[in-house]
């Protein structure tokens, strides 16, 4: 019985972070292909426009890495 609670407590918030993992990845992958951002300034002679999943999938791929440190695989 207490083991049965150690181990919810222990996955408290991973129903959660997975939900928001895999929103953050579908996000990135429509927006990459349907919003294109320009921040209107440049780099030298480079313009500064990228899709919008360039911005999402960074934070997804974060995500991933802290459920891979805590949870294990």
């Amino acid at each position: 019985m207490d083991n049965d609670k150690a181990l919810k407590a222990e996955f408290k918030y991973l129903d959660i972070i997975i939900v928001l993992f895999v929103l953050l990845l579908v996000l990135s992958n429509t927006a990459s292909s349907a919003k294109i951002i320009d921040w209107g300034f440049s780099l030298g002679s480079i313009q500064l426009s990228f899709d919008a999943g360039t911005l999402l999938f960074p934070i997804s791929y974060v995500i991933g890495n802290v459920m891979t440190e805590v949870y294990s695989f």
